[in-house]
């Protein structure tokens, strides 16, 4: 393998100073990745839009200017997910790409519980609002939410998510990667970490094509695509 099979990450490492996005840029594009979504946390009940999208606005032209030729920035709101959020009267500000009506969330811990107080607002969203969300940070969720809940959520045709890249390519969490595979699970790989801990993720992705084979790592990396372009990438 020279290359990935996909060209587009998240970014949510918050290395953010010019040699810390350089390294991020030169370590990824040698795969081929090209495409770079950096993601801006925000709290819709507490962060103002206005200062919000200066923000973001500074940030991108910060990009650009260290983006090598062939690479693409894309900066979008992360939002908190919470009760009601489906039903504040600026929740189609945060649509990173409208015609998709595609947008990032950052799910709480879902116990049964939580799951149960938010699935009103989570059907609302998907059914009322035609919305495509995806969970960044989902391999979190794996981690410390409930299973069956977590489990409900990745069968559901109507979400995609965001998952650690070094968590993808895990040995440990083969199981994971078989059930994503079975879900045909719509997903992007994101960048949580320094980027010297990607330093062997091309080892990493050959290991991981040797244990699923050429189809299913095939399947994965169409399966990232076609996520990327509900956000007009």
């Amino acid at each position: 393998m020279t290359s990935l099979g996909f060209d587009t990450v998240l970014v949510n490492n918050r290395i953010y100073d010019d040699d810390g996005i350089l390294q991020l840029f030169n370590t990824l594009s040698v795969y081929d990745v090209r495409n770079f979504i950096f993601l801006s946390d925000f709290d819709i009940t507490v962060n103002s839009f206005s200062l919000e999208s200066e923000k973001i606005k500074g940030f991108k032209a910060f990009l650009s200017k260290l983006a090598p030729r062939g690479i693409h920035t894309y900066v979008y709101y992360n939002t908190f997910f919470d009760k009601g959020l489906v039903h504040n009267k600026d929740f189609n500000r945060l649509y990173a790409l409208k015609k998709k009506s595609s947008l990032f969330i950052n799910m709480p811990l879902l116990s049964k519980a939580v799951y149960e107080e938010l699935a009103a607002d989570i059907n609302y969203m998907l059914y009322r609002k035609n919305a495509h969300p995806l969970c960044t940070g989902f391999d979190m969720n794996l981690e410390t939410s409930d299973s069956s809940v977590c489990e409900h959520l990745l069968s559901c045709k109507g979400f995609s998510f965001g998952f650690e890249l070094n968590y993808i390519f895990s040995k440990d969490k083969r199981s994971f990667l078989d059930e994503i595979v079975k879900n045909k699970t719509f997903f992007i790989p994101t960048i949580t970490r320094p980027i010297v801990e990607y330093t062997d993720i091309l080892h990493n992705a050959e290991e991981t094509l040797k244990y699923i084979g050429k189809r299913d790592y095939y399947q994965i990396c169409a399966s990232i695509n076609r996520c990327a372009s509900m956000f007009g990438i």
